[in-house]
């Protein structure tokens, strides 16, 4: 998944149609979230005895797809 988001960010970095170059930068923000999400949820599962750790890297997360998930609407919008 790693790997898709990469290539969906590169395309949309290096694209020269619009429409294309907007729905890649749109998918591969949905895909960082999602992500991120995973990698939280999986650190939970596989090592409960830090969740002190997972909580801050939960809230970063957090505040790195607010982000991601505001430039989608930029990038669908134009």
């Amino acid at each position: 998944m790693l790997i898709t988001v990469i290539g969906l960010l590169a395309i949309a970095a290096v694209g020269r149609h619009y429409r294309s170059v907007c729905r890649a930068a749109a998918a591969g923000c949905l895909g960082t979230a999602i992500l991120d999400a995973t990698m939280v949820g999986t650190v939970l599962v596989t090592a409960p005895a830090h969740v002190w750790a997972a909580g801050l890297a939960a809230a970063l997360s957090a505040y790195r797809s607010s982000l991601a998930l505001r430039n989608v609407r930029r990038a669908l919008t134009g």
